[in-house]
């Protein structure tokens, strides 16, 4: 996966379908721990925002 700020992601995944609405499926995805895409992700994921409510 390439991401425009993140860079090339190389991620494990898993993929689950969901029996609740036919042809709908969650994606679970992961990079190798200490790995430089874990890295980008945590960049990331640095930058999500919350706000009090």
């Amino acid at each position: 996966m390439r991401h425009p700020v993140g860079g090339e992601l190389l991620l494990a995944y898993e993929s689950m379908e969901l029996t609740a609405v036919a042809g709908l499926r969650l994606n679970a995805y992961r990079a190798e721990p200490g790995s430089p895409s874990q890295d980008a992700l945590n960049l990331l994921a640095g930058w999500t925002v919350t706000t009090a409510g």
